[in-house]
């Protein structure tokens, strides 16, 4: 479970109803571990003695804590500054507002967080950290540092399924798993070939095939013979079997040319079902399989890689052969044969959900980021064959986005997800120390 430390730092001279402003501040901090499910360990009263600091930051260490969350309640000795940048955990510093601006000043809480960033950057300016200002009763400024924090967690234990490989002339999506282990703790269970996904797959119940069926029926139009559909059901099933058995966050998994020249057969539908509940990153994407989950985890919500295919003055179309998931397609999709391959199924042909989305990628060797939001709208009436969209009210003018693509090298594949997280993303890449284009904010963070 992911655990937060939390304390307060005082001393004598300001008194101020400070222990009711740190009993309301813990009270405020389980409420928020019941909401956001992590355990809490903190201090009971507020500290001002360098031993008392020392024999709690001790405890922390012991239990192995995620994050510390140390709160200026009011001014403190500067002395203990020194034994707060011995932490080695991630950390928040927490200022409180003054209760009112009048007679004298009751907390100075403020300047307490001024003077321990800059001791902290004196004795360890390495040790990264966060201040949030803001009531005992919290914001959301700590509850999206909590979430990001937990999600880059997530990552740490990650295991993705690597299937087959990258498709074949696509170097440009092949990572070093030692780069990939080192900067993200994300470890890779390698598949060599197809055969178990498909044994998996013939021992699949017909009344579990069956079941999904019903579901999918009531949602799109099929194009193709409900044995296509059979199949595409039955392989979803077999990459969720095969997950749970070896405790595997997203598949990294190679679509073509294995399905289709050993069994007549396009995996893209297959894919998009299992995207409901892990992700599967087409053509053995290993990095769009990472940042599938990473976005997953932060936005709650499903999401789907697409190939950038097309922009204008105002636009930027996204497409792929048919992989993203039902739940963020619009309207009735339609389940039909690959377009570039008639008679073999099968696909979503289908648009993206309108409204805001953000577009990410990790770049080759994670040697940077890029993020950038927009809306989907469809001012047309014809569509691409496959999932896509048609991304407008950018930022920044389409060809600058796709120029600093090209320059700095990013493979062709953009993970998107429903509503706007570029400000999350960001503070994940942060703490990650991978640096990011936003293209939103026309900055190199």
């Amino acid at each position: 479970m992911f655990k937060v430390g939390f304390l307060g730092l005082t001393q004598k001279t300001f008194q101020s109803e400070k222990e009711k402003v740190y009993q309301i501040s813990i009270n405020s901090l389980l409420d928020l571990s019941k909401k956001m499910d992590f355990y809490l360990i903190y201090s009971p009263n507020l500290i001002e003695d360098k031993r008392d600091l020392e024999i709690f930051l001790d405890k922390l260490k012991r239990e192995k804590v995620d994050v510390v969350i140390v709160q200026l309640t009011t001014f403190f000795s500067g002395l203990l500054g020194e034994e707060i940048s011995k932490i080695s955990n991630p950390l928040i510093l927490w200022a409180l507002p003054e209760p009112e601006l009048d007679n004298k000043l009751k907390w100075n809480s403020l300047c307490a967080l001024n003077l321990l960033s800059s001791i902290i950057k004196k004795y360890n300016p390495n040790l990264k950290f966060r201040w949030i200002y803001s009531e005992p009763e919290l914001s959301s400024d700590l509850e999206k540092l909590i979430k990001v924090l937990k999600n880059i967690k997530m990552l740490r234990d990650l295991k993705i399924g690597y299937v087959v490989g990258y498709a074949p002339g696509f170097v440009n999506l092949d990572i070093s798993t030692k780069i990939l282990k080192e900067k993200l703790g994300v470890e890779v269970v390698y598949y060599q070939n197809i055969d178990e996904i498909i044994k998996t797959s013939e021992h699949i119940s017909k009344e579990e095939i069956e079941k999904e069926k019903r579901k999918i029926k009531e949602k799109c139009l099929l194009k193709v013979d409900e044995s296509w559909l059979d199949k595409s059901i039955s392989i979803s099933l077999a990459y969720l079997k095969i997950a749970e058995r070896d405790d595997i966050s997203a598949f990294a998994s190679r679509c073509w040319p294995d399905f289709s020249q050993n069994f007549s057969f396009f995996p893209c539908f297959s894919f998009a079902l299992s995207g409901e509940k892990i992700p599967i990153s087409c053509e053995g994407d290993i990095l769009s399989a990472v940042s599938m989950v990473m976005l997953k985890n932060l936005s709650e919500k499903p999401t789907t890689v697409l190939d950038l295919v097309y922009f204008d003055d105002k636009s930027m179309v996204f497409w792929h052969c048919g992989n993203s998931p039902l739940s963020i397609t619009q309207g009735t999709p339609e389940i039909d044969f690959h377009f570039n391959h008639p008679g073999k199924g099968s696909v979503i042909d289908g648009r993206i959900r309108e409204g805001e989305v953000t577009v990410f990628s990790f770049n080759q060797e994670l040697k940077n980021s890029i993020v950038f939001s927009g809306k989907v709208h469809y001012p047309f009436k014809t569509k691409f064959k496959g999932s896509f969209l048609y991304l407008g009210d950018l930022k920044v003018k389409p060809k600058k986005i796709f120029e600093s693509i090209i320059e700095e090298g990013f493979p062709h594949h953009f993970t998107i997800v429903l509503g706007n997280y570029e400000e999350l993303i960001e503070e994940t890449m942060y703490w990650l120390e991978i640096p990011i284009i936003n293209m939103g904010s026309g900055l190199e963070l």
